[in-house]
């Protein structure tokens, strides 16, 4: 099957998009990039979603962030454990302890920064750094009930579908962060008002309980 970089980006990140394409290029059989800037939909992060129709056929569906310069063997390594696990993969996310909490402060949150030698099952998974078959799971852009935060969005169609979600093995800095302004980025408009994302985090919970 093909692998396929699917990426959302936006004014202002042009640099740090390019260093992203830098990292992947030769590892994907074709990459999309959703341009909120020139689109007529704005769909912030959740334009790494709009590629999906594109694909009849079965496809490795890689969600990539344009701040994130991904390892030479990324493409490789997921795609393995995505058939060892026969799941979704993720490097990045969110264990859900109980509803009613602060979706940022309340939950066990794992970063792509730290080391993982073990699969973890998770609830939320950061799609910066997450893989998936389409032939598992295909999730609906048009059924993503809120403008953004499509980590919690893919989350919430996963639980509903019963497809589980891991926390994929990783050596240590696998991954370089760019250092973006935190008031340029979702989760920096988003940590101090996050009510609508408690509100989502607590209907998976309701569907997948930890």
């Amino acid at each position: 099957m093909k692998a396929i970089a699917n990426i959302a980006t936006f004014k202002g990140r042009e640099k740090y998009l390019e260093n992203t394409l830098g990292s992947i290029f030769k590892q994907f059989d074709e990459i999309n990039i959703y341009d909120n800037e020139v689109e007529e939909i704005d769909l912030t992060d959740r334009g790494k979603f709009a590629f999906l129709d594109k694909y009849t056929e079965p496809v490795y569906y890689f969600t990539l962030d344009d701040d994130i310069i991904y390892p030479a063997n990324y493409v490789d390594s997921t795609i393995m454990q995505i058939e060892k696990v026969n799941a979704i993969i993720t490097y990045h996310g969110r264990l859900l302890k109980a509803k009613g909490v602060n979706y940022y402060r309340g939950h066990k949150s794992y970063h792509c920064s730290q080391t993982n030698s073990e699969f973890i099952k998770i609830h939320v998974p950061g799609t910066g750094v997450t893989a998936f078959r389409t032939d598992y799971f295909k999730p609906s852009l048009e059924d993503m009930r809120d403008d953004k935060m499509a980590d919690l969005l893919f989350a919430e169609q996963a639980a509903k579908a019963g497809k589980d979600i891991y926390l994929g093995l990783k050596p240590p800095a696998w991954f370089t962060i760019q250092p973006i302004p935190l008031q340029n980025t979702i989760f920096g408009t988003e940590v101090f008002n996050c009510k609508r994302q408690g509100q989502i985090a607590d209907d998976i919970l309701s569907v997948f309980p930890c």
